[in-house]
């Protein structure tokens, strides 16, 4: 039990530091002040005019009965399922939500959210399906967040629960593992970004898949950055986030073809070559409660963007990396000359810079950063008069505002001044033979490895195994 709540306080963890995460949006859209409204029966229910949000702790009807007056309004929904009962959810359960939905949006969202339940039987494949119009535009966008909360009870699924999903966002959050294999859940689905933490997925490579999944976001806590703690997946981008690391030296780094973005935090400090496993990740963000020794980023030739927070950052990191374009630190806790370094090189044209939000005071330093951001800079004054020659230089007093910076190249040819565009793929991502040995090698394939089964699936929770095929419950995918 306190394993598990260990992992819930890791995910609060994890969701501050992901700004784009759907579960951490919803919360502060909880608390905002919107009127209750009658949208579907037996649920409370608040409306404003794009979402509805309406939460149960009754029971949960198969299908839900959408109101009248409610139907065809709304872009986002959002369901808290909080009964203390068995939940069955089915292929028709969530069918009836797409009227919901204007027939005109451009972003459609599905958020649910189960908790509190004695029981929770996803028991039929591909029951998300079914959530969205038939008839949205071809433009549109469609985003589903699936988050399943009880640290006492685990639920049972299909293993095939996504199948054929065609999305362009799906985020995951359990606290139990998934019964099926990545293979198994994702099969013949078509998702552009996947996020999963929480409960454990496993990779079987032996497994055919023809699912089209573009970038894969992992998150976890774990020890050290090793193929077993991180699987080889069959996506096209692998971003990898990793929790209270300890350990940079592992015997079989998950070094993958397709891990592109390594995002790590450690409370201890970061050693030299921590890193010189991973020489071909584009981008890094290094978070630490210590500090980063000089040589912490040797070997790492391909790297086009940093992210440092730490309690006493230094250019010397960055400096010791040549090819970064992107950086993105603390400013405001170095000294001015270090300050007046950082505009030196955006107004040089050599690394875009970037400040960690924290609400800081506006300065000359911040308003340039902004302006060259393409954002609407603070209102500052006498910018002109600066200590800083690459802000006096830069400055133009006549019109109060910043000259525009030169184009900052990345290694494609775009400018790093603006976000990189996600690519997007049309076909199932091959895993190489190397990146095959390497999982092999750190996981041996497992020949008798159990998934749900009918019996396994009628058991009572309490007797259902939370964890399986040797994943520790401190460990979490975020």
């Amino acid at each position: 039990m306190l394993r598990i709540v260990l992992l819930s306080l890791i995910l609060l963890v994890s969701l501050s530091s992901t700004t784009s995460s759907i579960l951490r949006r919803s919360l502060s859209r909880r608390q905002s002040d919107v009127p209750p409204c009658n949208a579907i029966e037996g649920f409370e229910c608040k409306c404003s005019f794009f979402r509805v949000t309406c939460t149960t702790t009754r029971d949960f009807p198969s299908p839900l009965n959408i109101l009248q007056n409610e139907k065809h309004k709304y872009q986002s929904v959002e369901l808290v399922v909080a009964a203390a009962r068995d939940i069955q959810v089915n292929d028709r359960t969530f069918e009836s939500i797409k009227e919901l939905y204007k027939p005109d949006g451009d972003n459609f969202e599905f958020r649910i959210k189960f908790e509190k339940f004695t029981g929770l039987r996803l028991s039929t494949a591909g029951v998300f399906n079914r959530v969205f119009p038939d008839n949205i535009p071809p433009h549109a966008r469609k985003q589903i967040a699936l988050e399943v909360y009880n640290p006492e009870v685990a639920p049972s699924e299909s293993p095939f629960l996504f199948q054929n999903l065609n999305v362009d966002t799906l985020e995951l959050y359990a606290l139990y593992p998934f019964h099926g294999t990545f293979q198994q859940l994702f099969d013949g689905a078509n998702i552009k970004y996947l996020r999963l933490s929480g409960g454990d997925i496993r990779s079987d490579l032996s497994q055919p898949f023809t699912g089209t999944i573009g970038r894969l976001e992992l998150a976890k806590q774990a020890s050290s950055l090793s193929a077993q703690n991180f699987p080889a997946y069959p996506a096209h981008e692998l971003i990898i986030n990793a929790f209270y690391i300890t350990e940079f030296n592992s015997e079989n780094p998950p070094s993958y073809s397709n891990l592109g973005e390594l995002r790590v935090y450690s409370p201890d400090r970061i050693p030299a070559n921590a890193f010189q496993q991973f020489p071909n990740i584009h981008t890094l963000s290094i978070s630490t409660d210590k500090d980063i020794d000089p040589n912490a980023l040797n070997g790492l030739n391909s790297l086009e963007k940093l992210s440092i927070k730490e309690p006493k950052p230094s250019l010397a990191l960055l400096n010791s990396v040549p090819s970064v374009k992107e950086f993105e630190t603390n400013i405001e806790k170095l000294d001015e000359d270090g300050q007046c370094q950082l505009v030196g090189k955006l107004a040089n044209g050599q690394t875009a810079v970037q400040a960690i939000p924290n609400g800081r005071d506006c300065t000359c330093t911040a308003a340039y950063l902004s302006t060259a951001a393409g954002r609407t800079p603070c209102d500052v004054q006498g910018c002109e008069r600066s200590s800083c020659a690459a802000i006096r230089n830069n400055y133009d007093a006549s019109i109060r505002a910043f000259k525009a910076t030169p184009p900052i190249r990345r290694a494609d040819g775009t400018d790093a001044l603006h976000p990189r565009e996600q690519r997007v793929y049309s076909a199932p991502y091959q895993v190489s033979a190397g990146d095959r040995e390497k999982y092999h090698r750190a996981a041996p394939p497992q020949h008798a490895q159990p998934t749900q089964t009918d019996d396994d699936s009628q058991r009572p929770a309490s007797e259902q195994v939370p964890w399986q095929h040797g994943q520790r419950p401190g460990m979490l995918n975020v």
